[in-house]
């Protein structure tokens, strides 16, 4: 999805578009990989020095709401979040240092359906599945 795409889908809906909002936007576009919170209120505040983490976070559920965003929880409580290009689910190999993603072209659902068979009464309505690691950059800057 574009720039101009996701901006017309917002409208559709009715979501007031504020620069800060497309700044944001461009900053997750940008590059497709996961980023903290933090690293997107870096990146906006070179355009908009006086942005806060409340309007960063509420723009991101926002958008997450809508499905234009989606988070990934790393252990300890460190969210990232990554512009959701597909609309549709997808899983991910994700670097634990710089944050990049390379999306997986399968996903576990003999995993999946053999809950399903053991857990019937269980009615599944999402899932999500991220293995964790260091990218190929990163492992030769840790070594």
């Amino acid at each position: 999805m574009t720039l101009n795409e996701t901006l017309s889908r917002l409208k559709g809906q009715g979501v007031k578009i504020t620069p800060q909002r497309l700044e944001i936007l461009k900053v997750l576009l940008d590059e497709e990989r996961y980023y903290s919170a933090e690293e997107i209120l870096k990146k906006v505040q070179e355009s908009y020095p006086a942005i806060s983490y409340d309007t960063v976070y509420r723009t991101l559920y926002l958008f997450k709401k809508l499905g234009l965003v989606l988070e990934l929880n790393f252990q300890g409580g460190y969210r990232r979040f990554e512009f959701n290009r597909q609309d549709r689910h997808h899983h991910h190999l994700v670097c634990l240092k710089c944050g990049c993603s390379q999306k997986l072209s399968c996903c576990p659902t003999d995993c999946l359906t053999r809950i399903k068979e053991e857990h019937p009464e269980f009615a599944i309505t999402s899932h999500s599945f991220e293995i964790y690691g260091y990218c190929e950059v990163c492992r030769k800057v840790k070594s």
